[in-house]
């Protein structure tokens, strides 16, 4: 269950959506957001936040080999869509090259299911194929034709030919040049250029060590919500009113999964959390409505307070960063009422604040 209020305080555009509903202004005597209660230290109480400590392993973000990996798979893809003009046919191939090649298999003679392939792509000192096909290519030139004595490991997968020795017939077609490759993801908007593989590559890590900083300070926020619903005392029940528009909000919420699955209720709340569409919304939306309690309880302890003006602005540069700049069309198209997001970004202010002062083990 507590997968479900982390996502929705912890995420972006959809998290606000479902938060920034219950802000606002209202009577309190008929309450519908949390805003509109006047004393929420009659309802809660969060002891000793000041002092609190977490725990959070910070995972490597990546390991050499597997960094590798992921810079090949995306160098390999850029290949299908570099234009013939810009393959080279003037020099024979060397290790590390990209190439464009036919190739047929015969074992004894007769061609064998899964040997045979034209216009396949292939980056020599990839290790992609059994000992012997990429070296048996190196020093041959475009639009020559080699035989390849080889032998499949004793251990192939396929039967009929482990430890078996055929012929490769190979017609190299061309030779793929790393500058086109390169050019082919420089070319793409949005991307930042980089200089040969060894900068693709390079370029990879950052990325990755950025995704991995950024799924730490998300764990480092899950935490923080783990343990301020942990310590947090409720004391008066909260208004009928307001926990009926929290329900609400869990049911529209999964609603629109359920539709987007191809579920009913009842089915994607058991799929997903083992529970009835009735269950799941009670308790879920209780439990978010607690947290949201606890977030404004140390908000009004710590002064933190968003002005509606800031609160706008936030939503702005959140738009554009999905790709929405006229903030505006943005409001119609997405039925967004900016002062629905002041509850969002305050609470990321008390996220933020946490971090700053608790203890992270």
């Amino acid at each position: 269950m507590r997968t479900t209020v982390k996502k929705v305080l912890t995420g972006l555009l959809t998290a606000g959506l479902a938060i920034g509903i219950v802000a606002g202004c209202g009577k309190k005597e008929d309450a519908t957001r949390v805003l509109d209660l006047d004393n929420i230290e009659k309802y809660v109480e969060v002891p000793g936040y000041e002092s609190m400590e977490v725990s959070v392993t910070q995972s490597a973000s990546y390991s050499d080999d597997e960094l590798e990996y992921y810079a090949k798979s995306q160098y390999s893809q850029l290949v299908g869509s570099v234009s013939e003009d810009k393959f080279v046919k003037n020099r024979a191939v060397k290790d590390g090259d990209m190439i464009n090649l036919d190739y047929s298999g015969y074992k004894d003679g007769v061609q064998f299911d899964g040997g045979t392939a034209t216009n396949q792509t292939l980056w020599i000192g990839s290790n992609s194929f059994i000992d012997g096909f990429e070296e048996g290519l190196i020093g041959v030139n475009p639009g020559e034709t080699v035989d390849l004595d080889l032998t499949f490991p004793e251990n192939y997968n396929n039967t009929d030919l482990a430890g078996a020795a055929v012929v490769f017939t190979c017609t190299v077609n061309a030779i793929i040049p790393e500058e086109a490759i390169i050019e082919v993801w420089n070319s793409q908007s949005g991307r930042e250029s980089v200089e040969g593989y060894e900068g693709l590559k390079a370029y990879i890590a950052d990325y990755l060590d950025q995704q991995a900083a950024a799924q730490y300070e998300g764990d480092i926020s899950d935490a923080i919500v783990d343990k301020l619903l942990e310590t947090a005392q409720f004391k008066d029940e909260f208004p009928a009113s307001l926990i009926l528009k929290y329900q609400e909000i869990a049911q529209n919420e999964l609603e629109t999964n359920a539709s987007y699955y191809g579920y009913d209720n009842d089915g994607y709340a058991n799929a997903a959390f083992g529970m009835t569409a009735d269950q799941y919304i009670k308790d879920s939306s209780y439990e978010r409505l607690q947290m949201d309690a606890a977030m404004f309880y140390i908000a009004e302890k710590e002064g933190i307070v968003l002005s509606e003006e800031d609160s706008i602005e936030r939503l702005k540069a959140l738009l554009i960063s999905y790709g929405y700049n006229d903030y505006e069309e943005a409001l119609t198209t997405l039925g967004i009422d900016p002062k629905e997001y002041r509850v969002y970004f305050m609470e990321e202010d008390v996220i933020a604040y946490l971090k700053s002062i608790i203890t992270i083990k």
